[in-house]
This record gives structure tokens, sequence and C-alpha cells, in this order.
């Protein structure tokens, strides 16, 4: 409705009467019988939870003129039909109504979906015509290899593409032939994953293990770990200090002589607070960390997470890249022998994903 419609008591009154007819239809998503428990949550407390919400909305924008008691949540038998999978908390922005081809559109509240589902529902009431379709956001493995044709003449890759280390360590680290490797890469001693990621919510994990063999200066860099705008994994050296890379680092710490973790946000040319990973640095000591990342396109997240911990490390928000790719690096091999080892055939997400 434009303003004009809007304008006194008439125009007041089909307003409501939309609002009328949204309420009723998210009061339908209730009825799907067959859905599981949200986070403990029965479906049909969500969809009169949902509905409440929604009602709240309105009256803040619109004043008293919406009374509670005038809006009838109504039943129906239509058929909805679902598609589920896994449990899922998502934010997103929905259309809520439609009347003489002139659109509002509001979205602000959070809202608790259920797996990788399309939900429809159709209604008719004398002019006005509501669909809503949510898109819902699961989490899957992103299924991927590191890309043995683009990554750093100086790292060796294991035939299977899923460990890479310095080429001076191919012997201890990697088993068998050394896979063919002759990118291009001239500022990075770095690798990405053989395929873009887009539009998905994707999580895989990389085991890092390294041994300081010789004596590490000050912010001296063991690898880089993250995500990269395809085509801009060059641009800069190192990974932390590319525009175009949200990642985090292990460094030694100036202040305290431990290895610490950085996270660099690229866009925003911004290094977020350290983390500590080990409480001090033991020569030629294998240590083992653990990281997931988790990539979400449609809240526009990068996260970083400690497995064993079962904790986020750090979350990038406000992601403005539409496709990404994997990238890691490995520096300092004269100082420190590290491997990676990446993981993305992965069925069982840490929990901390879901909260």
């Amino acid at each position: 409705m434009d303003e004009q419609r809007l304008e006194g008591e008439e125009g007041q009154v089909g307003f409501l009467q939309v609002v009328d007819d949204v309420l009723i239809q998210t009061q339908r998503l209730a009825i799907v019988d067959d859905v599981p428990f949200c986070l403990g949550m029965p479906f049909p407390t969500y969809g009169e939870e949902f509905a409440g919400n929604l009602r709240a909305d309105f009256t803040a924008l619109f004043g008293p003129s919406l009374d509670q008691t005038e809006t009838t949540l109504a039943a129906s038998n239509e058929d909805i039909s679902t598609e589920h999978s896994q449990e899922e908390v998502s934010t997103g922005e929905e259309v809520v109504a439609a009347a003489n081809h002139n659109v509002i559109q509001e979205h602000s509240q959070e809202e608790v979906s259920t797996g990788e589902e399309v939900v429809a529902a159709e209604s008719e009431t004398g002019n006005t015509h509501f669909c809503w379709t949510p898109t819902y956001n699961v989490i899957e493995g992103a299924n991927f290899e590191w890309d043995p044709d683009d990554c750093s003449p100086s790292l060796a890759i294991c035939e299977d593409c899923l460990l890479v280390t310095d080429e001076r360590w191919e012997d201890e680290e990697i088993q068998g032939e050394c896979a063919h490797n002759s990118g291009n890469w001239r500022n990075v001693r770095g690798i990405a994953s053989h395929i873009i990621l887009q539009g998905k919510n994707s999580y895989w994990e990389i085991l890092v293990t390294f041994a300081v063999l010789s004596h590490l200066d000050d912010k001296d860099l063991i690898t880089d770990l993250g995500i990269c705008k395809p085509g801009k994994e060059d641009v800069y050296s190192p990974l932390r200090e590319n525009y175009y890379c949200l990642c985090c680092s292990l460094i030694k710490d100036p202040v305290s002589a431990n290895i610490v973790m950085e996270f660099w946000d690229g866009p925003k040319k911004t290094t977020w607070e350290t983390h500590k990973v080990k409480k001090r640095i033991r020569r030629r000591k294998e240590e083992h960390l653990k990281l997931g990342f988790n990539v979400d396109f449609l809240n526009k997240m990068f996260r970083i997470i400690d497995v064993d911990e079962n904790a986020v490390l750090h979350s990038f928000v406000g992601m403005d890249f539409s496709t990404v790719t994997a990238v890691a690096s490995i520096e300092n091999g004269d100082k420190v022998r590290t491997t990676l080892e990446l993981d993305s055939n992965i069925y069982d997400f840490p929990s901390v994903l879901w909260n």
C-alpha cells in the first residue's frame, strides 16, 4: 500500500486486514504436525510466538490501532509441503504482505527454522494475497580438497590433496610421491581449495601440526588459515595482510613469548584480539591444534572454531563476499616445521555451531 492509501480510517482498516492475513498464515505453520522440536521448543509454540512478535512489530510501527483482540488466528488443514533435515537457527528477511501490487516489506526478528526445506503457504482473501517462502540454512561439509595446481611451488602436497607442508619437510611429513604443484603463487607461500564456495552454509576442519626448531622472532608467523575472494589469494603477502581475506594467524606473541592467534579482517583492515593457544614454546616438541571453519552466506558470517574446546574463537560478521575459497599458507619453514591436514568430509559438526 502506498502512503496515500494508508491515510484515513479506511486506509488503516485495509492495512489491518493485510496484517490479519499475515497472522493467519503464520499460525498455519504451526499446524505442521511432523516437524520435530526446534531447540527444545515445540513447533506450534514457536508459531504462536512468531505471530505474537509480528503483531508487536506492527503495533510499534502503527500505534495502538492494531488491537490484539481484533486479530483472530485461525487454523487450517491446507496441505503444507515440507522437507526436513537438521535443526538450525537462522536470521532472515521476510516479505510479509502485498496488496494491489504494492508491497510492504519488514525484516525485524530472528526466526527458528528446521532443516534444508522450503515451506510455502498461500491464501487469498478478497484482493489480498500472501505467500511466505523462508529459506532454511543447513550446515554441511564443504567436501573439497587442496588444489595441487594452485599453490606455491615451495609447498609439498600429498597424493590425496589433503595434507600440505613445506617442501623441505616432504620426506618426513608426506608418505609417497608428492602431488604436482606448479602454481604461480609469488607473494604467499599458500594454497587454495579446488572449488569455490557460494550460497551455502559450509564447514571444514584443519589439523595444524607444528614444531618450533629454532628461535622465533617477535610476531614471526607460523601459518594463516581462512577464506579469500577467488582470484585474490596472492595479491598481498602474507594472507593476514590481504584485504580480500578473513583469516586467523598463529604467531609468536612479543609480550608473552607464547604462540597466540590473531584474527585478520581484510575488508575492514582490522586485526582483532589475540587468543592464547599454547602456554609456552617448547623446542622440537610437536603441537597440535584442530580448527573448524564455518562460512554462512545467508547470515553473512564466517566463524573460526576450536574443535577440541567446542568454542567459537572469533566470528566475522557482515561478510560481504558472495563467493570465497578456502586458503592457507605456511611461513618461516626454516624455523618451524608445519603441516596442515584438511578434513572437509564432515558429518559430526561441533555443537557450538547450533548455539
